[in-house]
């Protein structure tokens, strides 16, 4: 089956990522779960319905067109690409984005289309270091976060890459 799918690796390091960040998050909060009290998520919303509305259906849209998008090739998705994560960037206020958006910036006009495993990678780091603020990030138990929404990253830009958009938003 997926040796017909394009960019495997991004599924084939995506998935044990994601499993072992998760068996490992499981293991501390089961025995240590006092380490785990704030995530350093920059954005936090109290009221529960707004945030399963948000989390639900906003943030599945919004950051699949701004993040993956790209992926698709559109006309507009490189644009749709680098106003999003800047917006993302001021609404959050995780300034230090700033300078892998510029990494980015950089090796998007060196690569040719056939080296764009850097930018996959670096556009999933984007992704998972957006929901996070800085000096939140200070402790390996919140690192685990960052390394779980990285690994959702490779995975949905492989899904985008092989399906389409529509699948990586559901």
């Amino acid at each position: 089956m997926l040796e017909s799918k394009k960019n495997n690796y991004l599924i084939f390091l995506g998935i044990p990522l994601f499993l072992s960040t998760l068996i490992i998050y499981l293991i501390i909060v089961n025995y240590y779960p006092e380490k785990i009290q704030n995530d350093g998520r920059s954005i936090i919303i109290d009221n529960p319905y707004l945030f399963l509305l948000t989390t639900i259906v906003l943030a599945p849209i919004i950051e699949e067109l701004i993040f993956r998008l790209k992926y698709t090739n559109t006309k507009y998705s490189k644009t749709v690409f680098y106003i999003g994560v800047f917006g993302f960037i001021l609404y959050t206020q995780n300034y230090f984005i700033l300078i892998l958006l510029l990494i980015y910036a950089l090796l998007d006009l060196k690569l040719k289309s056939s080296k764009i495993t850097a930018l996959q990678f670096l556009n999933a780091l984007i992704f998972a270091l957006m929901h996070y603020r800085l000096e939140n990030l200070n402790h390996i138990y919140n690192l685990l976060h960052v390394f779980f929404q990285f690994s959702i990253g490779l995975i949905l830009i492989w899904i985008v890459i092989n399906f389409n958009i529509k699948k990586a938003i559901v």
